[in-house]
């Protein structure tokens, strides 16, 4: 292990915060993260929003692989469990998981800044936390760029064609699928054939209308807010190819700010450590830039 390595590991921290005092997270400090205050270092974090259920370590280890990479890379970064998630209290509150989710990690801001003189921040959200990470952008002018994986994704007649072409003419073309899809609609099941998982559905989230996104992430922009989207094959009843973005939002002027990445042979959780390295890779080099660019 060599000597940035080590510095990286003693610089990780474990810390309750918040109003009530009841969430956790683990802050991951760049080596010159000391010398924030005084202007010596890169003045910028990154914050990693907890998906669904899952704990701050994220799918497999993502976030805290990805701690690691940032942090090799002079960029600080903090995951941490939204209340009633992992080890953070649940604390009683009429409000919904929109709002909960977005004052939460205005707490983790607040504490990020009053401990460690962070002024800037990163979103990283997966999922729902992607739809999270957008929220939180819009409600703090200190957030500087937000990372969305599998984030909201409307239908275009161009999904519709590409859908056709990739998954209903190779279905048409097979002969066994055509007659299994037959003796199904004419109630002749085959009951030699494996039973069949639950049919994919369109998932909890509520994304906002198409004509709303596109005014908000405008708004984004407009603000100076830099924005790295990445869409991948789990989310096909959605997005399903590279320009689909573009044909979104044909009104949006991104100003250079928004970068957008399809890689179709990624699931949702990034099962695969091959893909998780590829993307631990493309979001380390994006907030480097993003950083060495702006702060």
């Amino acid at each position: 292990m060599n000597a940035i390595d080590k510095s990286v590991m003693q610089l990780e921290s474990g810390h309750t915060f918040g109003r009530s005092n009841n969430l956790v997270g683990i802050a991951k400090l760049a080596a010159t993260a000391p010398a924030i205050r005084l202007g010596q270092s890169r003045d910028l974090c990154v914050v990693m929003l907890t998906a669904g259920m899952m704990h701050n370590a994220g799918p497999y280890r993502l976030h805290v692989e990805l701690a690691k990479s940032l942090a090799q890379s002079d960029v600080s970064s903090f995951r941490f469990d939204l209340s009633g998630i992992g080890e953070s209290l649940a604390v009683g509150s009429s409000v919904d998981s929109t709002t909960r989710a977005v004052d939460e990690t205005k707490q983790a801001i607040d504490f990020l800044h009053e401990k460690f003189g962070f002024n800037h921040f990163v979103v990283f959200g997966l999922c729902s936390g992607a739809d999270d990470a957008l929220n939180v952008a819009l409600a703090d002018a200190r957030v500087r760029g937000i990372v969305m994986l599998d984030g909201c994704g409307y239908r275009t007649p161009h999904y519709h064609f590409h859908r056709l072409v990739s998954r209903h003419l190779p279905f048409l073309l097979r002969r066994d699928k055509v007659v299994r899809k037959a003796r199904s609609v004419l109630g002749l099941h085959d009951h030699s054939a494996p039973p069949a998982s639950l049919a994919p559905g369109l998932d909890i989230r509520e994304f906002p209308d198409r004509e709303t996104a596109e005014k908000q992430l405008q708004t984004l922009v407009d603000r100076g807010t830099s924005l790295l989207s990445i869409y991948t094959g789990g989310v096909h009843q959605y997005y399903n190819h590279t320009d689909q973005f573009k044909r979104m939002f044909p009104n949006l002027n991104d100003r250079g700010r928004i970068t957008v990445r399809y890689r179709r042979q990624w699931d949702h959780v990034l099962y695969l450590a091959e893909d998780r390295i590829a993307l631990i890779d493309e979001v380390t080099d994006w907030v480097a830039k993003l950083g060495s660019d702006n702060f």
